[in-house]
């Protein structure tokens, strides 16, 4: 095993890389969180593919191509902080490391958060423990990854991101051609929806009222954060060419707008098709009772419906549980491991520092799962907001903004990790008795809130700090102007 295979591979295929952006970000997300919200709270949630789409969009404009530019000028950069290195042109390891650092804390809590969840759903869908299964599905992707390096990501991407989109669309059309729209609504009706149910159907009513721009705010931020995660600016950091690129462009978008519709849909009727259930109030929960009642139906056509579901939502999970390990493991082995950054002596070697990174990453995935005591769709969501408001911003604003400093992308980094839980935990509004966060004084998210910040301390430390050096300067505007 060799630090390259470990990392990419000379095969790069456009259908594959855009697809596996594309399931990274949908998969898991449209086979069951948005269709579990939309049960929960109405079709208003569907305003958060508006933040998907526009991420998605955002992600494959010009990004791509000048990551790949820094990637052929700079040979084995391959993760996000040796990116941020040769582009400020730092001499030393301190931005790296504490960059890779943060991104491997944060990404190692998602990933955990992700074990447990599909733990979860096993045990309620199957019955099984569901610590063992949690650790069963990593200990595969960790396998996977150490015998065949990033191949055995790369290579079966088209089956692992179809197999959900698949699924979803064969739950909701047997759904629909078993129960039909009116029977649907009438089952809709006997729930406990909030308001009723031509406010639940509608997409300018959330949460049973009229829809603010507060809300839409909210929906459009938690889905346009996406677009900040390390992985899938990683995707592009690979002996790729433009072709590839363009091609991966059209394939994400289409698979991005039929997981949208199809996922749109599944929400909508899952609450009539769960009518006689409780009303779940967890993810594993929701998911565990779809499969029940599509398994318990008489029907033969009714029990394959439901393990199809099942194999399509746990192929979903294990993507996304996939990738996280395959960015922790690489940014140990090159950013601290490779480096000599972290650690030094007989596992300088680099397929000593390969595996060692492998099973570090395992152990510590592992151990965060054992002692997170309850996770949520929520937490999860925090973390996802936390890569993307502090990483995700300075990765693409340091491929647009020439004048972007190395002191303003660490205030950046360093902005959006705290900006988050300042927002949202610290209580300065309000009486003595009741104390109100910022975010919950204005109405707003606080990843919207965070977001705008981070980008502001950017601006702000940059033109107030020296500007890099004209070697600096010169490179961007070669990436940008297409120079090779």
């Amino acid at each position: 095993m060799t630090v390259r295979k470990l990392c990419s591979t000379d095969d790069i295929k456009g259908l594959n890389i855009g697809l596996q952006s594309a399931g990274y970000m949908t998969a898991l997300f449209g086979i069951g969180i948005l269709p579990f919200y939309i049960y929960l709270f109405g079709a208003g949630m569907v305003w958060v593919l508006v933040g998907v789409a526009a991420a998605t969009f955002l992600l494959w404009g010009n990004i791509p191509f000048r990551l790949k530019r820094y990637h052929q000028r700079h040979n084995k950069v391959y993760t996000i902080p040796g990116y941020l290195q040769v582009r400020f042109r730092c001499k030393d390891n301190y931005m790296r490391v504490f960059i890779a650092s943060e991104i491997i804390i944060l990404t190692s809590f998602l990933a955990a958060i992700f074990v447990k969840i599909t733990g979860q759903i096993m045990h309620n869908c199957t019955g099984l423990n569901s610590t063992t299964c949690g650790i069963l599905i990593l200990a595969i992707a960790c396998f996977v990854l150490s015998f065949n390096g990033y191949v055995g990501i790369y290579k079966y991407t088209l089956l692992k991101v179809m197999v959900p989109l698949l699924a979803a669309l064969v739950v909701t059309v047997y759904i629909i051609l078993s129960l039909g729209f009116p029977r649907l609504v009438v089952n809709t009706m006997s729930t406990n929806i909030q308001g009723s149910v031509t406010q639940y159907l509608n997409i300018a009513y959330y949460r049973g009222g009229f829809l603010r721009v507060e809300d839409v705010i909210t929906l459009v931020s938690n889905g346009f954060i996406l677009a900040g995660l390390p992985f899938l600016y990683t995707i592009c950091l690979k002996s790729v060419r433009g072709k590839q690129i363009l091609s991966g462009r059209k394939y994400a978008v289409v698979f991005m707008l039929l997981m949208g519709l199809v996922s749109s849909f599944l929400g909508g009727v899952s609450r009539g098709f769960l009518f006689q259930e409780d009303t779940a109030v967890s993810f594993s929960e929701y998911v565990g009772d779809m499969f029940n009642v599509l398994f318990g139906q008489e029907e033969l056509i009714g029990v394959v419906v439901g393990l199809i579901y099942f194999l399509g939502v746990l192929a979903a999970c294990y993507v996304i549980i996939e990738c996280c390990v395959y960015n922790i493991a690489t940014i140990l082995c090159v950013d601290l491991f490779k480096s000599g950054a972290a650690l030094r002596g007989r596992y300088n070697r680099a397929t000593h520092g390969i595996y060692l990174s492998i099973f570090i990453t395992g152990f510590l995935i592992t151990m965060l799962m054992l002692i997170l005591p309850e996770v949520t769709l929520n937490l999860m969501m925090q973390f996802v907001a936390l890569l993307g408001c502090s990483v995700g911003t300075v990765v693409y604003l340091s491929l647009k903004w020439r004048r972007l400093t190395r002191q303003g992308a660490m205030a950046g980094v360093i902005t959006g990790l705290v900006a988050i839980p300042i927002y949202r935990y610290v209580g300065i509004f309000g009486s003595e008795e009741i104390k109100y966060s910022l975010s919950e004084w204005l109405g707003v998210s606080p990843v919207s809130l965070a977001l705008a910040t981070t980008v502001f301390m950017i601006f702000f430390v940059s033109l107030i700090t020296p500007p890099e050096s004209q070697e600096v300067s010169q490179e961007l505007y070669e990436i940008k102007s297409r120079i090779s």
